[in-house]
């Protein structure tokens, strides 16, 4: 045990069959006596074990009694044990210690739904990290779940939190603002058929599109085949067509865990028996991507568009200013911001192609208006409203709520316009 000990000082954490071959090495013991000595010394309390979580093939992770793992050293442990744990903390860091539940499944390649497969779900790999105490989960008054470090063991104050949450919102709403009008581009480029597709809304940027038990920014199908001996002409059914999945980051960096989670996501659709015989086109937007990535991107054979290349180098000024809109109770001088996207567009030429967007900045500049209709009322924008109706949960998207109490009233407010299709 001592052995063990002195080992684990030096190295601070290790797996079960890393401390076993050690002990074969070092004292030609069988590998059946070599799990004793480990089991042993994490039952009498001179080492720690990770008992029942594991890290990969079945092995524990071990350190010693007086030390606390981090969140370093989970992802350390995970890099090539468990990816998805490790994407996941990795995430995290890249976005300042917190992630929605949303972009962690995504990340992470968790399916919605448990599910036969030996993919752990989501719930399961937080339910690890709570337990080592790296991370906890908060909402967020519209429902919203998020992922937080925590601080040297301890959950952040809410004077701290809110703000984070409120930003990571605003990065949400961009990705999920662009996606309307990027389908419409991919509809007008033939790499996308079907008129109905499902998508990642602006409203409701914590969720997504499903597709075989897991989440996409978007999913369609095509009828592009190429040179094939179907033609596009006779893939009438969606069997018949190719399944597309389309990936949207554009208010960050398009990382390697991005890829990661996106082609992991793809493989498990592959190989899935849903899938059985029909082929599947994933397609990425970013607006940043690092070299190496991209180098990758191409390698897999996945088609990948800078957001540039599709709207313009303007897109860039507009994104940048367009999180200010995710929620007008924290945006001062809406108006202001309004008009420098309109004039952005304007100048991009882009008019017909961001027309949702356009729409997205109606909505915005409204907020000012209903402001003055009722000064004194609470105006809360995008709510879900949500009700069991026998038995079912129902949901109605309104895209503003007033409350005023003089006179006492809730007044919804749903705006409607010319389809944008």
């Amino acid at each position: 045990m001592a052995f063990i000990q002195s080992q684990l000082e030096t190295s601070f954490y290790e797996v079960g069959s890393v401390l076993k071959d050690l002990l074969i090495e070092r004292f030609g013991m069988s590998e059946d006596n070599a799990r004793q000595v480990i089991r042993r010394a994490a039952s009498s309390g001179k080492i720690r074990s990770s008992e029942p979580f594991t890290f990969g093939r079945g092995q524990f992770a071990y350190w010693v009694s007086d030390k606390e793992l981090d969140a370093h050293d989970i992802r350390h442990l995970c890099e090539t044990r468990r990816p998805p744990i490790y994407r996941l903390i990795k995430l995290l860091d890249e976005n300042q210690g917190v992630t929605s539940y949303y972009e962690a499944l995504k990340v992470t390649s968790s399916p919605i739904e448990p599910s036969t497969t030996k993919v752990s779900s989501l719930n399961e790999i937080l339910g690890l990290l709570k337990k080592l105490n790296i991370l906890y989960t908060r909402n967020d008054p519209n429902e919203v779940t998020y992922i937080v470090l925590r601080e040297n063991g301890y959950e952040l104050p809410d004077d701290r939190i809110l703000p984070m949450m409120r930003k990571h919102y605003s990065k949400m709403f961009v990705d999920a603002a662009i996606v309307p009008d990027i389908i419409r581009w991919l509809k007008k480029s033939n790499l996308i058929s079907n008129p109905v597709m499902p998508y990642r809304y602006r409203k409701t940027p914590s969720i997504g599109a499903r597709a075989n038990n897991l989440v996409w920014d978007a999913c369609a199908y095509t009828k592009a085949t190429g040179i094939n001996p179907l033609v596009g002409a006779k893939a009438v059914s969606n069997e018949k067509q190719t399944f597309v999945v389309i990936d949207v980051v554009v208010s960050s960096e398009y990382s390697q865990i991005h890829l990661d989670g996106f082609l992991s996501r793809v493989q498990i659709s592959i190989n899935s028996g849903v899938m059985d015989k029909r082929k599947l086109l994933p397609i990425i937007v970013y607006r940043d991507c690092p070299d190496e990535v991209l180098a990758k991107i191409t390698k897999l054979g996945f088609i990948a568009y800078d957001i540039g290349a599709i709207f313009g180098t303007r897109i860039y000024r507009a994104l940048a200013k367009l999180g200010h809109l995710s929620n007008v109770d924290y945006s001062r001088g809406v108006e202001n911001v309004v008009s420098a996207l309109l004039k952005i567009i304007s100048e991009s030429g882009q008019e017909e192609s961001l027309r949702t967007l356009r729409g997205l900045l109606f909505e915005a500049i409204l907020y000012p208006l209903l402001k003055t209709i009722f000064p004194n009322a609470q105006i809360f924008q995008g709510v879900t409203l949500k009700a069991e109706i026998e038995g079912k949960e129902k949901r109605h998207e309104v895209d503003y709520i007033i409350q005023s109490s003089n006179p006492l009233e809730i007044v919804l407010v749903e705006l409607k316009g010319v389809s944008a299709k």
